[in-house]
Parts: C-alpha cells; structure tokens; sequence
C-alpha cells in the first residue's frame, strides 16, 4: 500500500533497498571507510568549533551590548550557529562514525534528517532578519526603529521559527535522510522548496547587504576618514554581518549545487562532504576568530569578529589575562611554599 502524504516522511520502505541498504549510498563507497574517518572529522570540528562559538555566544548577551538590537540578532544567529553545529558536527558525525541508517530498523534517523533541514531553514530565517535589520537601518532608520527598537526585535522570533515550521508542514510528501557514506543529509528526491528556499535567502541576503554596502560607501566618502561617523558602531557591525552574509551564500550554494550533482560527474562521489563540510564551516565561523590565520585559508572571512568586534576581542583579552594572571599567581604561591618549606628545614635543621 503506497504511503499517505502524512506518512511518507518518515517510512524507511521508501529509502531502503530490499537487501537492508539505503537507496541512496554508493555501494561501493559504503563497504569502505570512509564514513568512519569523516565521523571522526566532524566529531573533531565539533570538539573545536561549539565551545568557542559558545563563547562568542556569551559576550554577545552580556547586558551592554543585548540592549542593541542588531546584538539580539545576533544572539538568535549564534544560538542558531551552535544547535546546527551539535547537529552536523556531533549527530551526523555520530551517525557516519556508527554507520546507522533507518534501515537497521532505526526510524528516528528519519525525523533526525527532517529536524536538520528544519534547522538550516531556522537559521535562513533568522539571517534575513538580520539582513532586514542592516538593511533598514541605512535606508529607513525610522522603520528600523519601528520593527527592531526594544523588545520588538524578539517578536521576530515568531517569523525565525515559523517558516520552518510551515514549510516542513506543507511538504511532508518530502524525505530527508543522512547517508554515511556520503556525510550529508540528502533529499530523497527532488525538493522545489529546499532549492527555493536556499536561492531566494542567497538573493535576499545578498541584494541586501550589496545596497548596504553601497550606503557604507557613501558614507564614509561623504563623512572622510577622520569622520567619527564613518566608523560607528552600525557601521562596524553591519561590516561584520556582511562578511557573514557572503560565507553563508556559498554555503547555501555549495549544498544546493553538490546535491544535485548527476552520478557520471567525477565530483558527485565528494558532494555530500563538500556539502556537509560548508554547514559546518559556516556555522563554525566564529571558532575562525580565535584561531586565527592558522585557519584563514579554509574559513576565508572566519576571522570576522576577531578583527571587527571590539567586544569579543576584548573579552577574549580578559581571558587570557585571567589564564596567565591565575598561572603567575599559582607560580609565585608555589615558590612562596617552597622558601616557607627551606626556611622551616634549616631553623629546626
């Protein structure tokens, strides 16, 4: 019996071969191990990235600058950076690190595959909201104001998480499943909606933040370098957040391309890495700023926020004092003990 509409989601008949594989994998790539090393590697981004974007996390809720509007964005993108990177880093490199499938008798891999792309679609969301907020703020200060002053830029998190929840409602006929031979999540079959999506946030996005830095253009050339205005704080963090822009646009072209590349193209075998290795590395941008040029070559603009954000500079500067202050202190305590120690031994010697 063919499945309904409400159930084909999540019915691993659909993906799985008679044999108890999955449709999908490359039978000769999934009798190698390959899937095992890339578990390993995205275990090992994970272990990197999540604790320092963490971090970047935590600064940017701090109470001095939370009260910003951009700066709440910013805590709803982050966020949003660290629960897909559990997802693509952690989940998915568990699954490729085990081999599981829904095959095996293992459905909830299913809703796992449905939740990730839920999860991209959240953070979509969330960066053309952001994008909307730098945009207005150049074009249209005074609805900039109306739409993100205040509280009223937490209303947003209404729209951040309703276009994943309606799109995935409205196309449940859609199967999502990750493949460990191939290290991705894969759409079982063509998806108009995941494409869209991913196309009208890159030209959303990318008009956005190309207007914007027109404007920026503009005014630095109007105001001259020695112009405070020039190098305002807006200035600065919509700098930021468009470099963001840029590292999330190839992201969302790199997946969308490689999945759908056709099998007699020698790439096609990588495309799911690629794919999956552009989620992570673009959510794991912020682990670049502390790292530093060390990574510069893979992350590209991944030192952003170690450049261009005062705070999170500063805050890892405090860090870092503490780290060495704290050894210095244990240093001298321990010497004070041991002249302490010497001097006991010689009176009672």
């Amino acid at each position: 019996m063919r499945p309904n509409r409400k159930t084909k989601m999540f019915d691993p008949s659909i993906i799985c071969s008679e044999n108890g594989s999955l449709i999908l994998e490359d039978p000769v790539l999934s009798q190698t191990h390959r899937a095992r090393y890339m578990g390993v590697f995205f275990l090992s981004l994970g272990f990197i990235f999540i604790p320092i974007c963490s971090f970047v996390l935590s600064v940017f809720c701090r109470p001095s600058l939370i009260v910003n509007s951009c700066y709440k964005l910013l805590v709803i993108t982050t966020f949003l950076d660290i629960t897909n990177l559990v997802s693509a880093a952690f989940v998915c490199g568990f699954l490729a690190l085990t081999n599981r499938t829904p095959c095996h008798g293992e459905v909830w891999i299913l809703y796992y595959s449905c939740l990730s792309v839920a999860l991209w679609l959240t953070y979509c969301s969330a960066s053309e909201v952001l994008a909307l907020n730098r945009l207005l703020v150049f074009v249209h200060p005074n609805l900039a104001s109306i739409l993100f002053d205040g509280n009223r830029c937490w209303l947003w998190i209404f729209f951040i998480i309703g276009y994943p929840v309606v799109t995935t409602l409205t196309n449940l006929d859609k199967t999502y499943v990750f493949v460990p031979s191939a290290g991705v999540v894969y759409d079982v079959e063509y998806n108009p909606m995941h494409v869209i999506s991913n196309f009208v946030k890159m030209g959303f996005i990318t008009i956005s933040y190309l207007i914007v830095f027109y404007k920026i253009k503009k005014l630095k050339a109007r105001a001259g370098p020695n112009n405070n205005e020039a190098g305002s704080s807006q200035v600065k963090i919509s700098i930021q957040t468009l470099f963001i822009a840029a590292l999330a646009d190839i992201c969302a072209f790199a997946y969308t391309f490689t999945s759908y590349i056709p099998e007699s193209v020698g790439l096609s075998q990588y495309s799911g890495l690629i794919g999956q290795l552009a989620w992570i590395l673009l959510h794991g941008r912020n682990t670049f700023l502390v790292v530093g040029q060390a990574w510069f070559s893979l992350g590209g603009t991944g030192i952003i926020y170690l450049c261009l954000n005062t705070s999170v500079r500063e805050a890892l500067r405090e860090l870092t004092r503490k780290w060495l202050t704290r050894d210095i202190y244990k240093e001298d305590l321990t010497n004070i003990h041991m002249t302490n120690a010497s001097s006991n031994l010689a009176t009672h010697g």
